[in-house]
């Protein structure tokens, strides 16, 4: 499998346009059909940089989806306080650490 040498910047250039996305789905608390595009553009190419030489399956948009992680989003809960639901959740902690 060979990987793209620089996928940190992937991961930042999709980590932004969520950041930039989020705040648009604040201030006008829903996407335009336009703005949902660009960011599953966005993360569908994120994803086939990050893969290279995987076939990766393209996501799509999910209304009921979105409507779920907004009403979750605006609770503003602490992840331990988040009761299970219907979806799964894709969470990651980690630090860097200096190489001997």
């Amino acid at each position: 499998m060979e990987r793209v040498p620089n996928k940190s910047a992937a991961f930042a250039a999709v980590a932004l346009a969520m950041a930039i996305f989020a705040v648009t789905a604040t201030m006008a608390q829903e996407f335009t059909d336009d703005e949902k595009a660009l960011f599953v553009q966005l993360h569908n190419d994120a994803r086939a940089d990050v893969a290279a030489g995987i076939t990766m399956p393209a996501v799509s948009w999910d209304e009921t989806l979105a409507s779920y992680t907004m009403e979750q989003a605006s609770k503003c809960q602490k992840m331990e306080q988040i009761p299970a639901g219907p979806y799964g959740e894709n969470l990651w902690w980690g630090r860097s650490f200096a190489a001997d």
